[in-house]
């Protein structure tokens, strides 16, 4: 992660400092990338921390899995949580009466809905797997979360994940629908793991069936992930 101050939507150039961490076996971002940005910053003079962080992949997952991570997740926390501090200042807390009110709760309404995510990959096999967990959330409100194990790859069915909920008392019209994927992807015959964070949003209307992502690994280990939202059928 890198860190830059802002004033307004600018760069304070002025007193510029810069903060950046990174696992040194991050597999999703190149760790070189944030090696370049240090050494440009340290050129044009600016006062800049960069932390490689031993035997963590991206998001400082451990890699392998029972490696040791270092700096700890802790330290990382607290040095990242320092940084906003001194530029930022402590939280304000918001009264009651400026704190953003909730949509209003029609109980009358109900909308089924599906989370839905398909897989398509070249180790179809019981060794490979998807393992994760979702959520839906219509603005702060969470209407479905769970977690996701996909290990039946080599049937069709298996490379499938469907879970279906009702959202009772939301009206759409006044948020927007959010969904996300959080997890890895295990390809037994590229014996490689694909670690993925992402989240998509989309406006609702009454023909929005299903919610999801499609992932393709493709056999020379590049991937493409698609947003998906699916309307009902005939319409």
């Amino acid at each position: 992660m890198n860190f830059m101050p802002m004033n307004d939507g600018k760069q304070v150039a002025s007193e510029m400092d810069h903060f950046a961490a990174q696992g040194k076996k991050d597999r999703l971002v190149p760790v070189e990338q944030s090696e370049i940005l240090y050494e440009a910053l340290k050129k044009a003079g600016v006062p800049t921390e960069f932390i490689q962080v031993k035997n963590a992949d991206h998001m400082y997952r451990p890699y392998p899995d029972d490696a040791v991570v270092s700096p700890d997740i802790d330290e990382l926390n607290r040095r990242s949580a320092a940084w906003f501090l001194r530029w930022l200042g402590a939280p304000k807390l918001k009264s009651p009466e400026e704190a953003p009110q909730p949509p209003a709760v029609n109980q009358a309404l109900k909308t089924p809905l599906y989370y839905k995510l398909t897989i398509d990959l070249p180790g179809r096999t019981a060794k490979s797997y998807v393992k994760g967990t979702f959520w839906v959330r219509c603005g702060d409100r969470e209407l479905a979360s769970g977690a996701i194990d996909l290990s039946d790859l080599p049937s069709e069915a298996g490379r499938t994940f469907k879970s279906e909920f009702t959202a009772a008392g939301v009206d759409f019209k006044s948020c927007e629908l959010a969904w996300n994927f959080r997890g890895e992807i295990y390809d037994a015959e590229l014996n490689g793991k694909l670690p993925l964070m992402m989240r998509q949003i989309a406006k609702y209307n009454d023909r929005v069936e299903e919610i999801g992502f499609h992932f393709q690994i493709n056999a020379d280990g590049s991937h493409d992930i698609q947003k998906k939202v699916y309307l009902k059928s005939g319409q």
